[in-house]
């Protein structure tokens, strides 16, 4: 490249490279003062009633975003936009009143906007009321709402409502063929406690017939995820060859690893099976 040819190329490089800082800076506050900008625009356009400026704008109260963190106002803002029928902003809403972040916990208004955001389709304000009303503390159970909501969200593939929702109908409805089926198809997907709650039904016959190579299939699976539940029981198993042949070895394998993990009938196992070697 001759001389010329150098400097047009730097005079490309620098325009370029100006263009893009002018850019950056516009669409990505890339410099300091863009952050405070940004709050004092939402600011303004929170105050003239936009829903998704007053999210926004509470979101940056919760953060510390643009300025000093403040829970009060961040509550105070998502309840604004939640009362604009904002449904991220009453889902929010609602943990900070489960959690007691700016404010009391209050488990009534959580439950009622929770239920608000539920109604328009949000899954996770869906699984949170589900799971509200099966094992928070201070909320009356009730396994049909509970069910009722977790479905909503189990239908729309959220894994952990699928996994609650097998556990509703293994535990409480005592329906053997609905908890398979919920269980499964979180299973299948990966969910580790779905696949250790699984082969723990098939294990005890719990509302459905015993099937220890499902057991195995089931218990494989979450303890390769690190379940130590899983890798307890999977040793018990190779132990005493049920559903396998029974091999020491393996359940030494297992047992070490649920061991590890912390679990104390594995260490115990362990302790007694090398003690024979």
């Amino acid at each position: 490249m001759n001389k010329n040819g150098k400097i047009q190329f730097m005079q490309t490089l620098y325009r370029f490279t100006l263009k893009a800082f002018f850019l950056s800076a516009l669409l990505g506050c890339a410099i300091v003062a863009c952050a405070a900008d940004n709050f004092d625009f939402t600011k303004k356009a929170a105050d003239k009633g936009s829903a998704i400026a007053q999210y926004k704008l509470a979101l940056m109260y919760q953060n510390g975003t643009g300025d000093e963190q403040d829970l009060s106002k961040a509550l105070e803002w998502f309840n604004k936009a939640a009362e604009n029928n904002f449904v991220s902003a009453q889902f929010n809403l609602a943990l900070m009143y489960k959690n007691g972040e700016g404010t009391e916990p209050d488990l009534g208004l959580a439950l009622e906007w929770l239920s608000r955001a539920g109604e328009q389709g949000h899954i996770k304000a869906q699984k949170a009321l589900g799971q509200m009303y099966l094992y928070v503390e201070g909320v009356h159970k009730n396994a049909d709402e509970a069910i009722k909501w977790l479905r909503l969200a189990a239908e729309q593939d959220d894994l952990e409502a699928q996994t609650a929702l097998g556990w509703a109908y293994s535990t409480i409805k005592r329906n053997g063929a609905e908890a398979v089926k919920w269980y499964t198809k979180a299973a299948d997907q990966g969910e580790v406690r779905a696949q250790t709650n699984l082969g723990s039904m098939y294990l005890q016959g719990n509302s459905i017939d015993k099937n220890y190579s499902q057991v195995i299939t089931w218990y494989q699976k979450a303890g390769e995820q690190g379940a130590k539940d899983a890798q307890s029981n999977l040793g018990v198993m190779y132990e005493n060859g049920l559903g396998v042949e029974k091999n020491i070895e393996e359940a030494i394998k297992w047992y070490q690893k649920a061991a590890a993990l912390g679990d104390s009938y594995a260490a115990s196992r362990l302790k007694k099976l090398q003690s024979q070697d």
